[in-house]
């Protein structure tokens, strides 16, 4: 009986970890936004934020974000 429920514990979370290796999704970037429509009028230069990503070796990890947001 105790090995059943050790069992059924590392099941649930063999499963759990599965599921949360699947990856990040994707964002869809919202082509709508212009500089009319946007809430400021500051668009970068993409080797601007790359520059930036460079220098701030702990921010790196959100690369994919930064490109989103600043590039739309």
């Amino acid at each position: 009986m105790y090995g059943k429920k050790i069992l059924l514990f590392l099941g649930i979370i063999f499963l759990a970890a599965c599921s949360y290796l699947q990856g990040d999704k994707k964002i869809e970037r919202d082509t709508s936004i212009n500089e009319r429509t946007s809430f400021n009028n500051i668009f970068f230069d993409s080797t601007a934020i790359d520059n930036f990503l460079n220098r701030e070796t702990k921010l790196k990890t959100y690369a994919d974000q930064f490109q989103d947001f600043y590039l739309a």
